[in-house]
């Protein structure tokens, strides 16, 4: 790797290593951790060394530090040593009892040649490196996550902090799951010239191969094209978006900005998230398919969180007090067991969450298989004994009620739901992120080990296959639009005069706060109404205060309970559709999506023909 000397020191990234070794890079929490960093996820099992090599030009003393983080400070499970040319350096890294703070590795004499620097890991659960730094003072690196220290890395890295011009273009997209590449794909089609601002290295959102889960909703011909999953575990909206030369594509680029013109997006700032580079981006239009609306946070535009209280829309599913419940992530996981007996330490400070729960039910069995059984303490007890009887696919999971509503005590006690592991529902889901990501890992890593506890000899070979570090999202925050959609809109198939794509399947509810596991759902409503697909208006799909900017996804305008559906990843791709089409037409019209829905509806619907069912008026 190439490296920079300074007089205060060498910094080394180690997302930038040259090789990972078993270590796996997290880019997921740069706002809080700032920076992305590598983690021993060996779910028990130590990992190999990651490794980087560089030249070396001055000699001396040279004081070692990494920053760390100790994530479960109370035992301190994820430990390891820094090597410096085959020699471990003898500090134990990663028990400080800290949050990410720099840590004193040793010293060592080093020639001007050269070296090579390694992460050597010593439990296989989680350890994190984010950084080194090499200096020959005494003075330890500064603390820090925010701008002064993303300013000191960028220098020492000899990274400008003027942003890189990307270009400017027609519609600039944020966001690649399947929403965004739907809008990016409808734009271009329409002969849009159109970055599409992804933060992750592979498209998909929840559905690509890094989270895995299967898409539901309003399925037609192109949709489905899009939702196909590849051999290499990708979903073919990749190799459509690679093949489409109207679309320029920007992977790992976290959305860090936006510069307001005259009341309207100029441009969005963005960060590498493994580099660190600094990158703008200026378009006409602006779609926002981050899931999380963050371009209107960034832009000023209204957005709201939680559940509208009954009354205000006299919905039926919503709670009879308003309240600032979402739902929360998913850590998914897969099972398998070893053709022999396996070690499993034991692990304490994951029982402190998973406590006493023995229940393995929830796994994915591969990629968008979730809702799989799975071996439990007591098998007579296990969820799942009915899952196959019921050939619960993801199209039609509910239609075995003939009224298609679960009570949710029931299906809590039969269905091995893969969200029932989930947690987070009334934290802030940004500055919070990896706690709930680290605490639903420690419930799984319990829940292991009092399978395993319980029946020794049966499951004596019982170990994670995998664990994503990377969670599934619920729906968090929402657009104020120009409209927002209602439970009583959906069950009366209510058609409005800017009516412009379906959406489909069940209102689907987590309720968190288990009494006594709070990684577990309470219970759960999933509520089919008549199995037929609903209009969605377009005043839905674009902020009622940025007169540039769309949204599709689960964040587009609606109250909660209707977010609890439009979250499906089939139905966002149909808002992508949509958007799409309407950023298009406004880029080449010079209409705002206000004068779409008011004045051009037959426009936009004619656009969006070529690509889905449009409603009939």
């Amino acid at each position: 790797m190439e490296i920079r000397e300074t007089q205060d020191g060498i910094l080394i990234e180690t997302e930038l290593f040259d090789d990972y070794g078993g270590w796996s890079a997290d880019t997921q929490f740069l706002d809080t951790v700032g920076s992305a960093y590598l983690m021993a996820h060996g779910m028990g099992r130590t990992v190999v060394d990651a490794r980087a090599a560089f030249e070396l030009a001055q000699g001396g003393t040279y004081h070692v530090w990494a920053r760390t983080k100790d994530w479960v400070p109370s035992h301190h499970p994820g430990t390891f040593q820094v090597g410096v040319n085959g020699l471990l350096l003898p500090t134990v890294l990663g028990a400080t009892g800290k949050c990410w703070a720099w840590e004193y590795a040793g010293q060592l004499e080093l020639a001007a040649s050269a070296v090579e620097v390694s992460l050597h890991d010593l439990t296989g659960f989680d350890g994190r490196c984010d950084a080194l730094f090499l200096t020959l003072g005494d003075d330890a690196p500064a603390e820090g996550d925010g701008p002064v220290d993303a300013a000191w890395r960028r220098a020492m890295k000899g990274i400008p902090d003027e942003p890189d011009d990307k270009g400017a273009f027609d519609v600039v997209v944020c966001g690649g799951g399947l929403p965004g590449c739907a809008a990016a794909l409808a734009a271009a089609g329409n002969g849009c010239k159109v970055a599409l601002v992804h933060d992750r290295p592979v498209f998909g959102g929840n559905a690509s191969r890094e989270v895995g889960l299967g898409a539901r909703g309003y399925f037609d011909a192109w949709v489905e094209k899009l939702c196909e999953r590849q051999a290499d575990g990708n979903l073919a909206a990749t190799a459509m978006v690679e093949a489409e030369p109207n679309i320029s594509v920007f992977l790992n680029e976290h959305v860090t900005g936006a510069r307001m013109v005259d009341g309207v997006i100029a441009t969005v700032e963005a960060v590498n998230a493994l580099t660190g580079a600094l990158s703008v981006f200026a378009g006409k239009e602006f779609i926002d398919c981050t899931g999380r609306a963050v371009l209107g946070v960034l832009s000023g535009a209204r957005t709201k969180t939680g559940c509208e209280a009954r009354s205000e829309f006299d919905e039926s599913l919503a709670p009879e007090e308003a309240s600032g419940l979402h739902h929360g992530n998913t850590v998914l996981y897969h099972v398998r067991e070893a053709a022999g007996p396996v070690a499993f330490p034991d692990v304490p400070w994951a029982k402190e969450v998973a406590r006493d729960f023995a229940e393995l039910g929830g796994q994915m069995g591969a990629l968008g298989e979730d809702n799989q059984p799975g071996p439990a303490a007591d098998d007579k007890h296990a969820m799942g004994s009915a899952v196959n009887k019921l050939k619960l696919g993801p199209k039609v999971i509910g239609s075995v009620k003939k009224n298609h509503m679960f009570p949710p005590e029931e299906i809590m006690n039969f269905l091995p739901g893969t969200h029932y592991w989930e947690y987070g529902q009334d934290m802030d889901m940004e500055a919070n992120e990896e706690e709930i990501r680290d605490h639903l890992m420690r419930a799984l890593y319990g829940t292991l080990a009092n399978v395993r506890s319980a029946q020794p000899k049966k499951y004596a070979g019982l170990e994670f296959e995998w664990m994503h570090i990377v969670p599934a999202r619920g729906e968090y925050r929402r657009y104020v639009g120009d409209y927002a959609m209602t439970e009583g809109d959906v069950r009366e198939h209510r058609l409005f005069d800017d009516s412009i794509v379906f959406n489909d399947q069940a209102f689907c509810i987590h309720y968190g706060g288990h009494e006594k596991y709070d990684f577990r759902l309470k219970s759960w409503v999933w509520d089919m109404r008549d199995q037929k697909p609903y209009a969605l208006p377009f005043r839905c799909l674009y902020s009622a205060d940025v007169p540039n900017l769309l949204c599709a996804g689960k964040h587009i305008s609606t109250t909660r309970v209707v977010g609890t559906n439009v979250k499906m990843m089939a139905n966002g791709a149909q808002h992508g559709i949509a958007a799409g089409c309407a950023a298009a037409l406004c880029a080449e019209k010079g209409w705002t999506p206000r004068q779409i829905a008011a004045e051009h509806m037959p426009e936009l619907k004619a656009a969006v023909s070529a690509y889905t069912d449009v409603p009939e008026d």
